[in-house]
């Protein structure tokens, strides 16, 4: 869902969700690999070309993954310029790499948007024109 702020700021809110089903051995291990392994995450950043990095921890999400085997963050809303960019949505390692997740970078807001999909590994945000 999009909102206008009074700075001429567009604000989206959506959710990341996981492609790995709920209650499997798969979403404890991989919650256990991003906590404690060498692929220790950091959390998601969204980023639109040319702006601020806009960051989202997953220390709750990956301590569910590993205690309730389900992943769950809360819903992530994000500032979009009035130019509407492209936006990238990464995972962030402790070692300072980043990974796209599954269908970024595209544009979510304005005339070139994608109509929101089902975009799987740490999916994207969606959002809904009003």
């Amino acid at each position: 869902m999009h909102q206008i702020l009074r700075s001429n700021t567009l604000v989206s809110s959506g959710e990341i969700l996981c492609r790995i089903p709920d209650e499997t051995p798969e979403i404890g291990e991989v919650g256990r690999l991003l906590k404690e392994g060498k692929f220790q995450s950091t959390g998601f950043i969204i980023q639109e070309d040319l702006c601020e990095q806009q960051r989202f921890d997953i220390q709750t999400a990956l301590y569910d993954m590993i205690r309730n085997l389900r992943f769950s963050m809360a819903e992530v809303k994000i500032h979009i310029s009035p130019r509407c960019g492209q936006f990238d949505v990464m995972l962030c390692l402790k070692n300072t790499e980043k990974f796209s997740i599954s269908g970024f970078p595209r544009s979510i807001a304005g005339k070139g948007a994608q109509t929101p999909s089902k975009l799987y590994f740490l999916r994207s945000p969606t959002s809904d024109m009003n």
